[in-house]
């Protein structure tokens, strides 16, 4: 920072304005980082479409098939189901089948599979099942309520990309961020020009 500057203004003053002026910098950056984060892993584990999902639930070699189909049934007559089976013997074995929410790309029953351990997995990420993890126990799949910290990470980043889980929260931050801020440093410019002119003025 020029000598004159800090002359002007006073040294002390000078370091406050530019934590000051580091203070949102160091905000944006844990803000995006953390959308960034939660982007990639949601990006490397969410199967979508999911007709289009290519994994090997049984591990056996054989990639498995999921589909989904319309069962209406007396309170909706367009329930969709999502329905995974594996080829077993020559012929097709269901071995999970629940409901699938399908309103639009962000708005939908989000699936994960995943080995950790020796495990087989699937972590889904919806407001309609009551189960959100499963782990295959060599015949289907099983819910289960104790997911590990890999679980649990991977179904917030899915929420993270949903509206119903965050999507349009982190969309709100971001703009409120970029806006604060804008107001923020037109203030800091505001002050740091009052100092200057006002140390200028007294000074012999």
């Amino acid at each position: 920072m020029p000598n004159c500057f800090i002359v002007k203004t006073g040294r002390a003053t000078c370091r406050a304005l530019v934590l000051a002026f580091l203070i949102p910098v160091i905000v944006g950056a844990f803000l995006f980082g953390y959308a960034r984060y939660y982007g990639s892993i949601a990006k490397t584990h969410d199967c979508y479409p999911v007709e289009n999902c290519r994994w090997d639930v049984d591990g056996d070699g054989v990639i498995d098939r999921l589909t989904l189909t319309t069962e209406p049934n007396l309170t909706d007559l367009r329930d969709t189901r999502l329905r995974i089976f594996i080829s077993s013997n020559n012929h097709k074995r269901e071995v999970l089948n629940i409901e699938y929410v399908h309103i639009d790309n962000s708005l939908r029953t989000h699936v994960a599979f995943f080995v950790e351990g020796q495990a087989r997995k699937l972590v889904i990420y919806d407001t309609a099942n009551e189960n959100q993890f499963f782990y295959w126990d060599g015949q289907r799949f099983q819910p289960h309520t104790n997911p590990s910290t890999l679980e649990t990470t991977v179904r917030k980043a899915m929420a993270l990309q949903d509206d119903t889980g965050g999507h349009h929260t982190q969309i709100l931050v971001g703009l409120a961020f970029v806006a604060t801020s804008i107001v923020y440093y037109l203030l800091i410019l505001l002050v740091t020009a009052w100092l200057a002119f006002s140390r200028r003025a007294k000074l012999p």
